[in-house]
């Protein structure tokens, strides 16, 4: 997800901010594999204001935290590999950390979704929901899950509370999720080909960008992974074209900020994205499934005055 919380106010990222072509390789980029230093298909990511990543290791059935400047990153949940046990995960696909350092992880395989503590050898199911993807955090400690539960719905489930209730159903293909300052809910359609806002409150879905009816505005290709910064700018990581674009508001088509028009292995170049997030000075990280890697895309601020 886009589970990562907004930017603070005042982060330089201005309508005219750009970010480095190049990335920079902050965890794995090891090839495939299981080792410490390794991923393998990398799903979904969540930076917390210390800059440390947190990530759904799919399929080693893991998460793993990477903190900035380190080679290696240690293991946080899914300690005895995959598995349905309460130390196992099987096919986690996003994760997301509370202030306190506390995991919860749609533990998709299992159809659960799980919390670790703080160093906890084993996980607690807190929620019991059918194919989990994308998973969100508010500010008041409600989780918000994206999942195939009866037909494909938005669940919000209270602070500390088990029994959730749809906000939205019938949407194919809701991936990651991201909820804003004002807990408006945006979700990335993938199988539309569009980003989707929810207000709280409201019942009524709209489409904020793309999709099969949108005249005169640019189609999104297989979006993933959705996130919105402080001036309403929308940031979409589409897995079709292996790229992030950025949408300024009322824009009819986005701009690339990372990635290119071709898969590649390169510093420039992407494969197959799939999650987003920004840390609290607005750099850019990328799930790079197909890379087994999170890329890091530094900000321009200086024309941010």
């Amino acid at each position: 997800m886009s589970s990562t919380p907004t930017p603070r106010h005042n982060d330089g990222i201005c309508a005219t901010a750009t970010w480095a072509r190049q990335g920079v390789t902050v965890a794995g980029g090891n090839g495939w594999g299981d080792d410490l230093n390794q991923l393998k298909y990398p799903m979904g990511i969540f930076v917390d204001e210390d800059r440390t990543i947190y990530i759904a290791d799919t399929n080693n059935a893991r998460i793993m935290k990477w903190t900035e400047g380190v080679r290696s990153g240690q293991i946080v949940a899914g300690k005895l590999g995959a598995g349905s046990g309460t130390s196992q995960l099987y096919g986690p696909m996003d994760v997301v950390v509370d202030k306190a350092g506390t995991v919860y992880i749609t533990d998709t395989t299992n159809n659960r979704v799980q919390k670790w503590n703080r160093n906890a050898q084993w996980g607690e199911t807190v929620i019991n929901i059918q194919h989990p993807i994308g998973i969100a955090l508010d500010d008041e400690g409600s989780l918000y899950i994206s999942a195939f539960y009866q037909s494909q719905a938005l669940i919000k489930f209270p602070k500390d509370e088990k029994n959730g209730y749809v906000i939205a159903s019938n949407l194919p293909d809701l991936y990651y999720l991201f909820v804003n300052q004002n807990r408006s809910i945006y979700a990335a359609d993938m199988s539309n080909g569009q980003i989707v806002k929810l207000d709280e409150g409201k019942s009524q879905i709209s489409v904020v960008i793309g999709g099969f009816q949108s005249f005169g505005v640019a189609r999104l290709s297989l979006p993933h992974s959705v996130v919105v910064d402080q001036a309403g700018a929308v940031y979409v990581a589409e897995y079709g074209n292996n790229h992030i674009t950025r949408w300024l508001p009322g824009a009819k088509s986005g701009i690339v900020i990372a990635g290119s028009s071709s898969k590649g292995y390169q510093s420039d170049q992407l494969a197959l994205p799939t999650d987003i997030a920004f840390d609290i000075d607005g750099n850019l990280y990328v799930a790079d499934s197909g890379n087994q890697r999170v890329q890091k895309f530094v900000i321009d601020k200086s024309s941010c005055q």
